[in-house]
């Protein structure tokens, strides 16, 4: 039988929301069959088993070279029909039976947020593992529009699966260090890169203060990875605390508490923060970008992140309005049910059948 082999090497890599796609699918995959190999490259892990099934540590190095050298040569080694699984963007491009996952084009739609280096690599890399692939795996009907489109790929090749909130996500809370309990505050969680958006954010949130003369705070959470290009963060003084990286039971407080979750990015393929925030009860104001719409729906306030005018209404009107902080609390628990990383990973498993009895190929 063709084995199916997992590419692990998202276990070496800082936890974004591509990172969390990737665990939460291997997770499930591997409650319902332990006929998978799981492979990673020397190195830190984030975890070494997934309910029993261990994480093997094969090659010599890691990066890139693992994936595009010494990944392929293992897989040549234990079965040249093997079939290979990858959940975090990138694979080997001499492997054809796989199946790649793409996110979003991010790197396409918004350049300037990522280095010279990592948009050449992906514009290398991407058109030739989408044109190699058996399958591929996408997180949203945006996303899948937008890889059609750009890289014209036939629509019945991408599956959509979408991401979820983990169940174990609000096991636990905690309060960050050095914050007042009972602050009211507005709650940011992104990088900031600058498709986020976070820094005409904070403009817009200096503004909503000048002129309503509120007390909420602004208060962000995340920190830049090293392929992006980051916006500056101005969070002295005018009501902002930038908090950097938390645990995720300071997360989940933060969620929790906060008046309302803020999320003005200008391009997403999914956005799991604010699934994340709705599952722990907070109103959710968010952009009317990119996969934003078709996540939530109408759970949430939803404002063009490029007017500011929109995004002061929203922030005036969820600091003001209790009933309506209410009202998307609620709206956000029923969108949260349109979601299951459980159902998301069957939709997998599906297209793994699919691609080992030969329904699907390039």
């Amino acid at each position: 039988m063709m084995p199916v082999v997992i590419n692990c090497r998202f276990l070496t890599q800082p936890t974004t929301g591509v990172q969390r796609f990737a665990e939460q699918i291997v997770e499930y995959l591997t409650r319902g069959t332990s006929n998978l190999v799981l492979v990673a490259p020397p190195g830190q892990l984030s975890r070494t088993d997934f309910n029993g099934t261990p994480v093997r540590v094969i090659g010599s190095r890691g990066g890139h070279y693992w994936e595009q050298v010494q990944l392929p040569r293992y897989l040549r080694r234990i079965s040249p029909e093997a079939l290979l699984v990858n959940l975090a963007n990138t694979g080997p491009v001499r492997w054809k039976n796989q199946i790649v996952t793409l996110h979003d084009i991010s790197y396409v739609r918004q350049p300037e947020s990522y280095s010279r280096r990592f948009r050449w690599f992906y514009g290398w890399l991407i058109p030739r593992l989408l044109r190699r692939a058996r399958a591929i795996l996408t997180v949203s009907e945006f996303s899948k529009r937008e890889i059609q489109g750009f890289y014209h790929v036939d629509a019945a090749r991408i599956t959509v699966i979408p991401n979820a909130v983990d169940d174990d996500f609000l096991q636990a809370e905690a309060v960050p260090r050095g914050i007042h309990p009972r602050a009211s505050y507005f709650l940011v969680v992104s990088s900031l890169n600058v498709h986020k958006n976070v820094g005409p954010f904070i403009e817009m949130f200096k503004r909503y203060r000048a002129t309503s003369g509120s007390s909420t705070e602004l208060w962000i959470v995340g920190g830049s990875a090293r392929s992006f290009t980051a916006g500056t963060l101005s969070a002295g003084g005018d009501g902002i605390r930038a908090l950097g990286r938390v645990s995720d039971a300071e997360l989940v407080w933060l969620y929790r508490h906060a008046r309302a979750f803020v999320f003005p990015s200008l391009y997403e393929g999914f956005g799991i923060p604010p699934l994340e925030a709705q599952a722990a009860g907070a109103p959710v104001l968010a952009s009317n970008a990119a996969a934003l719409p078709e996540v939530l729906g109408q759970s949430a306030l939803l404002a063009d992140p490029l007017a500011g005018e929109e995004m002061v209404t929203g922030l005036q009107r969820l600091d003001a309005d209790a009933e309506l902080r209410d009202s998307l609390r609620a709206a956000g628990d029923s969108n949260l049910r349109r979601f299951s990383w459980e159902r998301s990973a069957a939709v997998v498993m599906d297209v793994l059948r699919s691609v080992r009895e030969g329904g699907r190929d390039v």
